[in-house]
């Protein structure tokens, strides 16, 4: 068994989430007990720390963190990222690198991606970069942050390092409830960047969601499937220019279109065809009240096709005369980033019943997703609020949803999403401003 030393040694007194102890110099060697060793080199959690769907992964962890004896737990949202930023760089020098050497050889998602301070602090540099710049982001900066803090707590003390950091009174962040996306649209780089190091932040905890596969729950989508749904709201949802353009007596009487999907993850696009939809606004010589599809192509590129005018527009793209550029194509496990809001009675066009709740919070805008136990979707949307009745009382953002009839695994050719000619060629733009 390989013996090796876990050290603190700060240059400067390190004061780490405002609780007032300074350390100028500690070193401890230890050496891996059994069950440290035997801890690291497996794969799947034990039962009791294992969550029913990603949904409910917070809870069941800081459940655990909460009754770890002598720890002081407070909730992500009331450190600063300053703080967390001191915590890590605290945490990273008590480790222990024999832990590392494990789960580096077999490509363990707890394996760290900086092993040291100053790697740290780089790979953070844009994330809180990001934060101050767009405050909107913040929660998800700073979620990604306490994820990677009681990551190293957990997987990258030995238990006589766990003991002295309690000791010394340091206060640990808990899981964030919450799971953030980037708003639509909003895909430059940084953002981008800020949401993918997020994800890997959190992509840890995957392995303590209870399914056949650590990364998957009962409530993930397959990998491509068709669906038919009542659609509520208008298409596109969005205007011309800032500002709500749309008959606000449609908001008062919503009635629903039929709508259609057919949509790949492996592939990386979606088609979703509405029954009715309407570009006046952008030109009042364009298309009204015709079907349309949308398209939305691995690029990011969305495009509004009318069969029935031979016409086409663009929506969304890196090139979109917009502040929004591409659109992220929507990853099959965004139901497991989601929060489980528990159960609810649903009343809708095709089921009535108890349905799993699940919301995201992206920017102000309110995602909800409802589905069965079985993980068959039942409807989604966003608005203003997590209730798709009461958005109807908002104009901004936009209420829309699905209510979905069918919804059916299937596999798709190589070859079967292709852009209708039209559209590879327009240069009609509809872009949300």
């Amino acid at each position: 068994m390989k013996t090796l030393a876990w050290s603190l040694a700060c240059a400067a007194p390190a004061v780490a989430a405002g609780v007032g102890h300074s350390i100028t110099e500690l070193h401890t060697e230890v050496q891996l007990s059994a069950f440290d060793e035997l801890r690291a080199r497996t794969a799947v959690p034990r039962s009791a720390y294992l969550a029913s769907s990603g949904a409910d992964l917070a809870q069941t962890l800081n459940r655990h963190l909460q009754a770890d004896k002598g720890l002081i737990a407070r909730p992500c949202h009331t450190f600063e990222l300053d703080e967390l930023e001191d915590l890590a760089k605290t945490l990273i020098s008590m480790r222990h690198e024999g832990l590392d050497d494990i789960y580096a050889s077999v490509s363990d998602t707890r394996a760290l991606r900086a092993r040291d301070a100053d790697s740290l602090e780089s790979l953070w540099a844009q994330g809180n970069r990001l934060a101050e710049q767009r405050p909107h982001h913040l929660n998800m900066v700073r979620a990604g942050e306490c994820a990677s803090v009681v990551m190293l707590y957990e997987h990258h003390l030995p238990e006589p390092a766990r003991d002295e950091f309690k000791a010394l009174g340091f206060a640990l962040p808990l899981l964030a409830d919450d799971r953030y996306a980037p708003l639509p649209g909003e895909t430059d780089g940084e953002v981008l960047e800020a949401y993918e190091s997020y994800m890997m932040e959190t992509s840890c905890f995957t392995c303590h969601v209870q399914s056949s596969s650590a990364s998957e729950s009962t409530f993930t989508w397959p990998a491509e499937a068709n669906w038919t749904a009542n659609g509520y709201g208008y298409v596109p949802f969005w205007c011309s220019s800032l500002g709500d353009c749309h008959d606000s007596s449609y908001y008062s009487n919503p009635t629903p279109g039929k709508a259609k999907g057919w949509y790949s993850d492996s592939g990386g696009w979606e088609i979703i065809w509405h029954e009715s939809c309407d570009v006046t606004d952008w030109d009042a010589s364009w298309p009204s009240d015709s079907q349309c599809s949308e398209y939305w192509d691995t690029d990011g590129t969305v495009y509004m096709h009318f069969p029935d005018d031979d016409f086409c527009c663009i929506g969304y793209s890196t090139e979109a005369e917009s502040n929004l550029g591409a659109m992220p194509r929507v990853t099959r496990y965004w139901p497991d980033l989601c929060t489980s809001a528990g159960t609810e009675e649903y009343s809708g066009d095709f089921y009535n019943g108890t349905a799993n709740k699940f919301t995201m919070d992206a920017g102000g805008i309110k995602f909800f997703y409802y589905a069965l136990d079985d993980g068959t979707p039942v409807a989604q949307g966003e608005g203003a609020t997590y209730d798709k009745d009461d958005n109807w009382n908002y104009g901004v953002p936009f209420p829309l949803y699905h209510e979905y009839e069918s919804f059916q695994e299937t596999t798709f050719p190589s070859d079967y999403f292709q852009v209708p000619e039209v559209c590879a060629s327009t240069t009609n733009w509809c872009p949300n401003p």
